[in-house]
């Protein structure tokens, strides 16, 4: 049956869940491994200078792998480890074509399920970008804010996304294998053991090479212009203003930290202290969670953390 090989799930992401991403992804997007696109892998979050950014990935990441175990991991009767995940824009005239994901290349061999969570609307937020199967009553998924499809890694799902004509097509890509070697929550784990130490998430922010696009530009000052303001830096600090030059000016420690006052602004129509009450309720929940997650062997978000809400 086609349904045992992909499966499509409406709905598992909640609206404030995806708006969560969206804005993780545009606080910290960097160039993407494809021509116009962006990308961010779970583990860039965790070395960034906001690590607390990462509870909505974990979050998703949690809710995606129960719809993945229950439906896939039953019929092949063993348990899928979470081999990679991280959130990716396609951008205008960005594409891929017919392929399947585990045997692209030798490193993609252990990949036994795919998985994709559509974080905006087709249509609304941007034009083109439909995926589609090459085969089966299932053939094309309109991505669709929430919207969740998985399907087995190998040549009985070969697929490809259309070009995207227009806007910005947010997902959250998941891979899962079988092989415990390959498992990404013991990789994370072990490469941060503890908060508060050198190899703690948070320690090691990512080369501002990686934040260059093709022509040379630097994705966050792209970003912050686009948003109508501007920044110069001044010392060791950054200095944000407004593009016309009115209003408030705020001093910001980094190019990122920047760009995430900017979208906060933006976003939530307030210039609320980086360092203030939603940020310190937000680093102390990442650190429950990391030290449950060092506990319990996987990477984990409880309930009541989970709940917190980054605008």
């Amino acid at each position: 049956m086609e349904e045992d090989k992909r499966r499509v799930w409406d709905g598992e992401l909640s609206r404030d869940l995806c708006r969560d991403l969206r804005f993780v992804h545009d606080c910290l997007g960097m160039r993407g491994y494809r021509a116009r696109t962006e990308a961010l892998h779970l583990n860039h979050v965790l070395v960034s200078e906001r690590p607390h950014l990462a509870l909505p990935i974990l979050k998703a990441r949690e809710i995606i792998s129960g719809l993945v175990q229950d439906h896939f991991g039953l019929q092949l009767n063993r348990y899928l480890y979470l081999e990679w995940s991280g959130l990716m824009v396609w951008l205008p005239g960005s594409e891929i074509g017919w392929h399947y994901d585990s045997n692209n290349e030798d490193y993609l061999k252990q990949r036994v399920v795919s998985a994709v969570a559509y974080l905006n609307d087709q249509g609304r937020d941007f034009t083109g970008g439909s995926f589609e199967f090459e085969e089966g009553e299932t053939r094309g998924v309109s991505p669709r804010e929430g919207r969740v499809v998985a399907y087995f890694s190998n040549e009985s799902n070969i697929h490809r996304v259309r070009r995207v004509e227009s806007g910005r097509r947010y997902t959250l890509s998941l891979w899962f294998t079988d092989q415990p070697a390959h498992d990404e929550d013991a990789k994370l784990l072990k490469q941060f053991p503890k908060l508060g130490t050198g190899s703690s998430p948070g320690a090691h922010p990512v080369p501002d090479e990686m934040y260059r696009t093709e022509a040379g530009n630097d994705i966050r000052m792209d970003k912050i212009r686009a948003l109508g303001f501007r920044v110069q830096q001044e010392g060791a600090t950054h200095l944000l203003q407004a593009s016309n030059g009115q209003g408030s000016t705020w001093r910001c420690e980094s190019l990122t930290h920047s760009l995430i006052r900017a979208l906060r602004i933006r976003e939530g129509g307030s210039d609320e202290d980086e360092g203030g009450g939603r940020e310190k309720t937000l680093q102390s929940a990442m650190e429950e969670s990391w030290e449950r997650s060092v506990e319990l062997g996987q990477l984990y978000v409880p309930d009541h953390l989970a709940e917190h809400r980054l605008l």
